[in-house]
């Protein structure tokens, strides 16, 4: 399984889960152990919060459009 918390990925995933379940808004949108799956890439905190941070401005984005209502991890 591929774990990524890139907007690109998040983005191709949310989508390709919504089609799959033939809907225009997800109630909730899991982040799952993205500061360990991060941890496993990258040593340095200041680079795993600024890549977290990017991951939660896209799912704010994504409430803000109306594509998933709430998201967490």
């Amino acid at each position: 399984m591929i774990h990524s918390l890139h907007p690109v990925w998040l983005s191709y995933s949310l989508q390709k889960t919504l089609k799959k379940l033939n809907v225009e808004t997800l109630d909730c949108l899991l982040l799952s152990e993205p500061v360990e799956n991060l941890l496993k890439q990258f040593t340095s905190k200041k680079e795993v919060m600024l890549r977290l941070g990017h991951a939660f401005a896209f799912c704010e984005a994504m409430v803000q459009e109306g594509k998933i209502k709430a998201y967490g991890i």
